[in-house]
């Protein structure tokens, strides 16, 4: 007889729902890590986990991996789980709790309603392993207070400089009005402006003339630089089927390339399969919704595989 439990247990790290045909469904819900304000205590990152007896459509997961396990074909598999879930159903029709080792105590009320307790010590996360609530003493903070400083402007040397030299320039202004007259200032400022627009001039002539005949060379310059975007990462694989011989595996995907898929091998699996998918997926939901598609119009073994790597 096979173990189902430990298997049931062993994909629930790997997927949010596992299916048990007939049966019902166990469902892992994500919790993120939290403070328990009343107790101080940090709790970690962890799934909880709970029973659903409406969910009872095979979807082909929990059968798939024991076929893989133990070596049987499908149909086999399937006849197995079968007759252990007409076993657990008659235990609980009799009253009797289903204790699922490491994951939880399933029993019937005495309205005939399944109830599950869920096993508090597992949580179904790989990566919150050996995390274990952590509890944490009370800070006292204490208000710490800032005297109050006056700010003191400050003039620096080098504005007391420019005041002066702007006294210095308006005083020998004055000095050549005194000494020329009005009209002589008047002279002496035309012809100051005369000046200054001849310089200018020239200035730009000469700016305009190194503008023209400039190049530009660089001694060293910086080698080009070849950016690499990572491709995404598609870890869901719809598997067509598992092939011991590598050339019906190749015939298989050319087959499933024809049809307008874009198959490959995957890998060979820990038992000397050579899986074949159909095509691989970013998104856990698209992968899910072609697989039912798949299993509706063309391959009803097909199923989906996750790569946790």
């Amino acid at each position: 007889m096979m173990d189902i439990v430990s298997h049931i247990n062993e994909l629930l790290f790997r997927y949010e729902c596992v299916i048990i045909p007939g049966f019902g469904a166990f469902l892992t819900h994500h919790q993120s890590a939290y403070v328990d304000t009343e107790t101080n205590v940090f709790m970690p990152p962890s799934k909880s986990l709970s029973f659903n007896k409406q969910l009872q459509t095979n979807d082909g997961l929990l059968t798939n991996h024991l076929a893989m396990t133990y070596g049987l074909s499908y149909r086999e598999a399937l006849e197995d789980l079968r007759e252990q879930v007409q076993i657990w159903t008659d235990q609980l029709e009799n009253k009797t709790p289903l204790h699922f080792v490491g994951i939880g105590v399933l029993q019937s009320n005495a309205e005939g309603k399944w109830q599950f307790i869920p096993n508090p010590e597992n949580i179904f996360q790989a990566t919150s392993f050996g995390l274990a609530p952590v509890q944490s003493s009370i800070v006292n903070r204490e208000e710490l207070t800032t005297p109050e400083q006056k700010v003191i402007p400050i003039t620096t040397t080098t504005e007391k400089e420019k005041t002066a030299s702007r006294y210095v320039r308006y005083a020998g202004v004055a000095a050549i009005a005194l000494l020329l007259g009005v009209g002589g200032f008047a002279w002496y400022q035309k012809n100051t402006q005369q000046y200054n627009l001849a310089q200018q001039q020239l200035a730009e002539k000469e700016l305009e003339k190194q503008i023209h005949t400039a190049s530009f060379t660089i001694a060293n310059p910086l080698p080009a630089i070849t950016l690499s975007l990572p491709k995404e990462r598609q870890p869901y694989h719809i598997v067509a089927g598992a092939f011991r011989e590598l050339e019906n595996a190749e015939k298989r995907v050319l087959q499933l390339q024809k049809e307008g898929y874009s198959a490959r091998i995957l890998r060979e699996n820990s038992y000397g399969l050579h899986e074949v998918i159909y095509s691989s997926y970013a998104s856990k939901r698209d992968a899910i919704n072609e697989m039912h598609r798949i299993m509706r119009t063309q391959n009803e073994n097909a199923w989906l595989l996750v790569d946790e790597e």
